[in-house]
């Protein structure tokens, strides 16, 4: 069985931590056993983000708090010994610690915390740390993190890009960058080109954030910016993947996928009509053109079946091709084996074939229960 990431946030990794913060802080030196405040007897039934917020909260109650840029050099060699997944939960002890003060000490450390945030995030990330500070002090943090887009390290200048994403998972909510991504712009406009596929990759993912909610604007930005180079073309192609699925009229012209009406799908067929939870479905399509049409999307679109038996529909890219007065034969499959991220339910599914965001032919089949 493959170990759950809580797991990592074992009695080895707590009893390193005990070391660790005993030889930076005097505080946590003279604490006679340091381990039992980490592992209490509910330690086991901690899960992921339990153990992570429980690491951090003792952590800093081992640092002497009154001087906040005496705390952050703790936090700050903490984070050298502790990168990457293991030390996740040290940005968010700046974060804390910064906002237990009142808001005149606040503002005098504004300039330690962020400093603090951009050493941490080289070892780790602090991306979900910076978000509160966007919160409370939007015009600050936005320039600080503008001001990120120009460091020397990639993961600083991510940062910049990822902290401030609108929609980015398991994270606070920027409920006014979801309403106004304007003060976004000039972060994204500075990074698009950056060298780093790391950095690009988190400039796809803002715009895709923004698409949920603004997709006019962010396709206005994709409509000026397209072809400008391959790098931003990549970006454009990825920012736009959720409008794809969407079959959007203004996304899929961005990329030549006209109207496939001289597109004929002339079989699209699956290999049984009924399987079990756990098999796999394999499907065909032979489709057809015309005349000459240029490129074609073609995805297909599963109806799975819910608890409430109502259905859910999902979208799959199947294939991109340039197709040119001839036959395109595809074949596929797609594994109904139970996920954590999707529960299979007996009962009727249905497999749609869609080309260039066109609904074509729709096939059922029954799903059964695999014992």
């Amino acid at each position: 069985m493959a170990e759950l990431l809580k797991d990592q946030y074992n009695q080895d990794f707590v009893q390193l931590l005990c070391q660790k913060i005993a030889t930076l802080s005097p505080l946590a030196n003279k604490q006679k056993d340091i381990l039992t405040l980490f592992m209490q007897d509910d330690w086991e039934q901690l899960e992921l983000k339990q153990r992570m917020n429980r690491a951090g909260f003792v952590c800093l109650s081992l640092i002497p708090q009154s001087d906040f840029a005496k705390a952050c050099t703790i936090i700050k060699q903490l984070s050298k010994e502790f990168d990457a997944f293991l030390g996740m939960f040290i940005p968010q002890m700046i974060t804390d610690l910064f906002f237990s003060y009142d808001l005149i000490k606040q503002q005098s450390c504004l300039d330690i915390a962020f400093d603090a945030l951009i050493c941490v995030t080289q070892n780790s990330t602090s991306e979900f740390a910076i978000r509160a500070f966007i919160v409370q002090f939007p015009t600050q943090t936005m320039s600080f993190l503008l001001s990120c887009c120009n460091h020397k390290s990639e993961h600083v200048r991510r940062l910049a890009s990822e902290g401030c994403r609108p929609r980015l998972p398991w994270a606070q909510a920027l409920t006014e960058l979801k309403h106004n991504p304007d003060p976004i712009w000039p972060i994204l406009n500075r990074l698009c080109e950056d060298d780093s596929l790391y950095v690009r990759r988190s400039v796809a993912n803002n715009l895709n954030d923004i698409s949920k909610d603004h997709p006019d604007l962010m396709l206005n930005w994709c409509e000026s910016n397209n072809h400008k180079t391959q790098d931003i073309d990549w970006i454009i192609k990825h920012a736009c993947r959720v409008l794809l699925k969407q079959a959007n009229i203004r996304a899929l012209q961005l990329f030549d996928y006209s109207n496939p009406k001289h597109i004929a799908v002339i079989d699209f067929s699956i290999d049984q009509t009924t399987l079990s939870i756990g098999e796999k479905l394999t499907f065909n399509a032979t489709i057809k053109s015309k005349k000459p049409l240029g490129k074609i999307r073609v995805e297909y679109c599963i109806d799975y079946l819910k608890a409430n038996n109502k259905h859910n529909q999902k979208v799959f890219n199947w294939s991109e091709k340039t197709i040119e007065c001839k036959t395109i034969q595809l074949k596929a499959s797609q594994s109904f084996a139970q996920m954590s991220t999707r529960t299979h339910h007996a009962g009727t599914h249905f497999i749609s074939i869609r080309v260039n965001g066109v609904m074509h032919q729709r096939v059922e089949f029954e799903l059964t229960d695999s014992f």
